[in-house]
């Protein structure tokens, strides 16, 4: 209930600061495109276009010029709103009748005053609704700056998917659902007190203190806000990341376990960043310090090396790269190998006699269901195109943790897996043996900036407790508990570490 509420105040937070910059931007500029009709189709229309490119793309866009966390998701969600506030502020100070235009210059107003005092109240309740679309739309899209390790009720929502949980993701999005329903009825009920010729309810006394409350809400939610970010940034602190999947988010904890228990630090943790191309501009710029990779997934995706080689020597090579170009270090691997596979069902697996990945050519129609990762990374999709001369009829593009599901439910007939995942067992698939070498080793380790470690030296000794120490079954059984039995992460990394004796 407690991590709700924060996740509630988050959400609140993005929608009622991103919704107030658009309307301090999209209101004047609303007011200039009528006074100057040039401008009109080209502003309009550029506003429509920002609209038109998808959220998540606009966010990933952002990360390398303002990082991660809650600036980029500012930026995305105020541009979302600036369409409708633009677009009905247009329309309501054009649609003002022709008269009350013409008894405002006969009195000699001038145009300041004409707008203040003819313009912008008679096209408050066209304004208004503008601004409940926009308010309303932007609790939607708010939930997807989780991404971007922004928080809001998108966390809850991204857990769900990455675990299966639904929940976790119920979590999020009923009280997003019961958020939007309540923004759009108090804003309906403002707009019914501004309009003209209302009832006592519009008496100014009701306006003053409707808006002395709202004025109050946004300074108390920024004042909250502010609380926060600066107990966290304040003193000595280390910001641990971690990717979208639920192995990640293990391993995030017991790394914040450690740090915590073992030395005077203070952890933030940073969940849920994405790709593997985000998650690292995120570590390279500072946004976070440290988080656990792959050595096969950083060899294609960062070095896009395409050379065949051995789990030692990509990590050494990735190693090497990474200190020499980034000034980040790779500790040694943590023990185990999270291999990239190919599942299927035990039915299929027996109906076409699948025991290696060069036996997939057997099935009629290949379907597989894989990350978005898959199609564009080389020691993927390609490596098996060019390795085993695959053909997949179709690809489809999940979360992978939707993926076990199509599976077992006949929407695809193989997934990518991975040979880690506590849901091979709960579904009882067959990893069929990548009998060609098609995808590299992934070994397991911890990156960290070189000054984090400068900066907090005691972290050297603390991380490396874990170098070694976590091996092929014992991951495979903590994601179980985690994916499976529906245990929380932080509990099973708490009780791993006291087992192996590290807290």
């Amino acid at each position: 209930m407690n991590e709700l509420l924060i996740k509630i105040g988050e959400q609140i937070y993005l929608v009622i600061i991103s919704v107030s910059v658009a309307i301090l931007i999209g209101i004047p500029l609303a007011v200039v495109i009528t006074r100057c009709k040039k401008l009109e189709k080209f502003t309009l229309g550029f506003i429509g276009v920002l609209q038109t490119i998808p959220s998540l793309a606009m966010l990933a866009f952002f990360i390398p010029l303002f990082g991660i966390g809650v600036v980029p998701a500012l930026i995305a969600l105020s541009i979302y709103s600036l369409l409708p506030i633009v677009r009905n502020a247009y329309i309501g100070i054009l649609n003002v009748p022709s008269d009350m235009i013409e008894a405002a210059n006969g009195m000699g107003l001038t145009s300041w005053q004409r707008l203040r005092l003819v313009e912008i109240p008679l096209a408050m309740p066209t304004i208004i609704a503008g601004v409940r679309t926009a308010a309303i739309l932007s609790v939607g899209v708010a939930t997807l700056a989780a991404f971007v390790g922004a928080g809001g009720l998108g966390d809850f929502i991204n857990r769900g998917l990455a675990v299966n949980d639904n929940h976790l993701i119920l979590m999020g999005a009923i009280p997003a659902a019961i958020l939007a329903l309540s923004l759009d009825g108090l804003i309906g009920a403002f707009e019914k007190w501004i309009k003209p010729g209302a009832s006592k309810q519009g008496s100014k006394k009701n306006k003053l203190l409707i808006f002395a409350s709202s004025f109050l809400f946004v300074v108390g939610l920024f004042g909250w806000f502010v609380i926060s970010e600066v107990k966290y940034n304040s003193g000595k602190v280390v910001v641990v990341g971690s990717k979208n999947f639920s192995e990640q988010y293990l391993l995030a904890d017991m790394i914040a376990i450690l740090i915590k228990e073992n030395t005077d630090l203070k952890v933030q943790k940073k969940l849920n960043l994405g790709a593997t191309s985000l998650i690292h501009q995120a570590l390279v710029r500072g946004d976070i310090d440290l988080y656990p990779e792959y050595t096969g997934t950083a060899y294609s995706g960062i070095l896009h090396a395409k050379q065949k080689k051995g789990a030692r020597q990509i990590y050494y090579s990735v190693k090497k790269f990474y200190q020499k170009k980034y000034d980040l270090l790779w500790l040694k691997p943590l023990g185990f190998e999270n291999k990239a596979a190919l599942a299927v069902t035990r039915k299929s697996a027996n109906q076409y006699g699948l025991r290696n990945i060069s036996d997939l050519p057997k099935v009629p129609r290949l379907s597989i269901g894989a990350p978005a990762e898959f199609v564009e990374r080389p020691d993927s999709y390609l490596s098996l195109v060019n390795t085993y001369g695959l053909k997949f009829d179709e690809i489809n593009q999940m979360d992978p943790g939707l993926a076990y599901e199509a599976l077992a439910n006949n929407k695809v007939n193989v997934i990518m897996a991975f040979s880690t995942d506590g849901r091979v067992k709960k579904f009882n698939l067959v990893l069929l043996d990548d009998n060609r070498n098609g995808f590299p080793a992934y070994q397991a380790a911890i990156v960290v900036r070189n000054q984090t470690l400068k900066k907090y030296p005691e972290l050297n000794s603390e991380l490396n407790k874990l170098s070694g120490n976590i091996s092929d079954e014992d991951i495979m059984e903590l994601n179980y508990e985690t994916d499976v039995l529906g245990r929380s992460h932080k509990d099973v990394a708490r009780e791993f570490l006291l087992k192996k004796g590290l807290i």
